[in-house]
């Protein structure tokens, strides 16, 4: 074992590989669903701050996978990997921004009719206009360009009449944006 002979002597060390096997499957779900993270400076986009925390959190699992590995410490990586995820935040609308709303299984734009009251539209008019003014904590009004109004109710479809009716900020309904964990597709609630 000594001399030349030292480069053929060898430890050999069991190792557990429960850990190693069950991280490297979540970390391939992960990468699977990652076609839908889609970065960029457009609302609904993902941040790229938020984005780049969750690839360093898979990096950081994937080092760790091909050194010394267990249950515990697999969770653990496993745990911070979904903690990433969890913290992704979207790209919000801008104050003073014009924005058309289009849904996206129809593809019909949300507007405001002659009535005041919300309509669709296959075309995007200046009926179809928004701006988003935010209220704090995320929330916004949606203020229609042409009426010169706030949304101030939001019914189910076929269950009365949507309006954006009110000329004052404090009579307006407020909305919240989520992000889907779709390409580009946010829920405005």
């Amino acid at each position: 074992t000594g001399g030349a002979d030292n480069g053929s002597t060898f430890t050999v060390v069991e190792r557990d590989l429960t850990g190693a096997t069950e991280l490297q499957a979540f970390i391939d779900q992960i990468k699977a669903n990652q076609a839908n993270y889609v970065v960029g400076t457009g609302v609904g986009y993902l941040t790229e701050a938020s984005y780049a925390k969750v690839v360093e959190a898979i990096s950081k699992a994937e080092t760790a996978r091909n050194g010394v590995m267990n249950e515990d410490l697999g969770a653990l990586l496993k745990n911070e990997i979904n903690e990433a995820i969890a913290k992704l935040e979207i790209n919000m609308p801008s104050e003073g921004v014009f924005y058309t709303i289009q849904n996206a299984y129809s593809n019909v734009y949300m507007g405001v009719g002659n009535g005041a009251g919300m309509v669709t539209s296959t075309g995007a008019a200046l009926g179809q206009v928004f701006q988003f003014v935010s209220c704090g904590d995320g929330k916004f009004n949606l203020y229609n360009v042409e009426r010169g109004t706030y949304l101030n109710t939001a019914l189910a479809h076929g269950h009365g009449q949507n309006s954006a009716a009110v000329t004052s900020k404090e009579d307006a309904k407020a909305v919240t944006i989520a992000w889907l964990g779709k390409q580009n597709q946010v829920s405005i609630t």
